[in-house]
């Protein structure tokens, strides 16, 4: 419970009911009645929902209620719905036992382990741990009201151009700062989302409104159907025009947030494929001697080398972190890049920008070719290495079955 223990949570807000969590749910499963403990399990024969209920929580309803309705569908959605409602009680109670008691002699918040609240509720460790996964989901989510950059938008889908410098997704459900909270208010409800990019990372994101629209998004990113094409602002001029790299991705030795290229013998190593292309290149260009020019701390290549190039990548996997690594194990790590590149006044985070993204419609299954408009930093950062916007223009738009 290590990342969970770390939450701060505000004043307790009215918590979302289970339908509200379900809804939020891309896979919830079944239909007709909902298990009250807000899991996502429906079904419309009572029998297969009290097997489930049985398993995941016995003390919201026991078998004297079961037993003389499980015919009676209108009493037991009365019995289910109360059901529920206790369960919301018990979503308030287990965050309050984790999260908000507090040490009265210093003031300090008491950190409760999951074998603590347990005991403390009467209840089995195993059916507490799913309780407050459940209650974490149940709180609402923080709403921001900034302006979003919306490059498509239908009842099932919204696409949109991240800025850098925000993340995609809030740490945690009652803090804001991501591109999710401001889709929020621009929505007025919760999206859904399927993918995400680097906080430092601009270029397009796209989510689901519907269930259905982010169930059949998940489902491309997960067969790896969808296209993209990036760019990136790269030290050096690379000798190659085209070149594709497979070098499987795993975690850095020593640095916890750094990734690196492996053997792929590794607990944690994954395969990676990333193609790449060069739309232009400057052999004047000097990164490392332009102002504030300095080597990032896992910066690999030549320092010696001059060059700097404007390069479409095409990822057909999804790692973290891949675009720089493979770019940084080719020797033209990205500029900007403060744990890869070259680093300076030029760009003040790495010169990476997810500027298409195709993919089919996951409803009506039209082709939807999304593009995004290259933030002005790295606009900026292209004038000052002399590289030719308008290159921009000849990316292609790539599959990872090409």
């Amino acid at each position: 419970m290590s990342a969970i223990s770390e939450i701060e949570l505000p004043e307790m807000p009215t918590l979302l009911t289970q339908e509200e969590i379900v809804r939020n749910a891309v896979y919830a499963k079944g239909r007709g009645e909902l298990c009250p403990a807000g899991c996502g399990v429906g079904a419309i024969n009572l029998r297969k929902l009290r097997a489930h209920c049985d398993k995941c929580c016995p003390d919201l309803v026991s078998s004297e209620d079961w037993a003389p309705n499980i015919d009676n569908p209108e009493a037991m959605k009365r019995i289910l719905n109360a059901a529920a409602e206790r369960e919301r009680e018990n979503w308030v109670t287990v965050l309050t036992i984790t999260f908000r008691e507090r040490d009265p002699a210093t003031g300090v918040p008491l950190r409760r382990s999951t074998k603590e609240v347990a005991a403390r509720m009467g209840l089995p460790k195993a059916r507490v741990e799913r309780l407050l996964r459940t209650a974490i989901r149940a709180w609402p989510m923080k709403v921001d009201h900034d302006p979003v950059e919306v490059l498509y938008e239908d009842p099932d889908v919204i696409a949109l151009n991240k800025p850098p410098g925000i993340s995609s997704l809030p740490r945690h459900r009652h803090e804001g700062g991501a591109l999710m909270n401001r889709v929020m208010g621009y929505l007025g409800a919760e999206p859904l989302p399927v993918h995400r990019l680097d906080m430092f990372t601009s270029g397009v994101v796209v989510m689901g409104k519907t269930r259905a629209g982010a169930a059949g998004l998940t489902e491309q990113f997960a067969h790896r159907s969808s296209r993209k094409a990036y760019l990136a602002i790269v030290h050096g001029v690379p000798a190659w025009r085209e070149t594709e790299l497979s070098a499987p991705v795993g975690r850095h030795p020593v640095e916890k947030v750094a990734r690196t290229t492996t053997d792929g013998s590794g607990a944690e190593d994954r395969p990676a494929q990333t193609a790449f292309r060069v739309l232009c290149a400057n052999a004047d260009a000097d990164p490392l001697g332009a102002a504030g020019g300095r080597p990032a701390p896992h910066f690999t290549g030549d320092a010696a080398m001059r060059g700097a190039a404007l390069v479409a990548c095409f990822p057909r996997t999804g790692r973290t972190h891949q675009i720089r690594v493979h770019l940084q194990h080719l020797g033209h790590a990205i500029v900007g890049d403060d744990l890869y590149g070259v680093m300076g006044d030029f760009m003040p985070r790495q010169a990476l920008h997810a500027h298409r993204l195709g993919l089919l419609h996951p409803v009506t299954q039209a082709p939807l070719d999304l593009t995004a408009s290259p933030p002005a930093d790295m606009v900026r950062a292209m004038g000052v290495f002399g590289l030719d916007a308008g290159a921009i223009e000849t990316a292609p738009l790539r599959g990872a079955a090409e």
